[in-house]
């Protein structure tokens, strides 16, 4: 498979991440939904299986989820899923 062909359609799925209604309140909001939804996805595909191999692995793989989004506030692994 083509790189550029990955990364269209990795851009895509944020894309779609994007079109998901947020039901939290935006005041308390840190990262947007599409970024956690697309980070979880990519963690998950990877074989992270819970809270904490999730977020640590967001934490290594910055580099590659920037080049999707901004992940402005980068992560915090060790407070696990509570900055949400």
């Amino acid at each position: 498979m083509e790189p550029l062909y990955v990364r269209d359609r990795l851009r895509l799925l944020l894309d779609h991440f994007a079109e998901v209604p947020d039901p939290r309140e935006p005041a308390k909001v840190r990262y947007p939904l599409r970024e956690v939804l697309f980070f979880v996805t990519c963690a998950m595909i990877a074989g992270c299986d819970d809270f904490d191999e999730i977020a640590v692995w967001g934490e290594h793989h910055l580099d590659f989820l920037r080049r999707y989004s901004e992940y402005f506030l980068g992560f915090r692994a060790r407070i696990g899923f509570g900055w949400c």
